[in-house]
């Protein structure tokens, strides 16, 4: 058994990850260049992961006693929603 599993495991995780080649390749990079604000916008929603991450783990951690693995699969889903937190579970096991 390899590192991606055997049948249809191993299909589950390819077709997932030709999902999200699919989403980004729908990705107009002109348009995202020229966005004249890009650079406060990353700025932006680097602030509020941050702020999330920082919540989740004082809130999580500190006042909860839950375990790491299980706050990252859960700030996972709040952010990249279920398809991604579902990927991210899958190869956590």
């Amino acid at each position: 058994r390899g590192a991606w599993g055997a049948g249809p495991t191993f299909v589950a995780a390819l077709l997932v990850q030709v999902f999200f080649a699919a989403i980004g390749a729908g990705t107009d990079v002109r348009a995202l260049l020229s966005f004249g604000g890009l650079l406060p916008l990353l700025q932006f929603v680097g602030i509020i992961i941050l702020v999330h991450g920082a919540v989740v783990w004082v809130v999580g951690r500190k006042l909860l006693g839950l375990d790491p693995r299980e706050l990252l699969l859960a700030s996972n889903a709040a952010i990249g929603g279920p398809t991604t937190a579902a990927a991210m579970a899958g190869a956590m096991g």
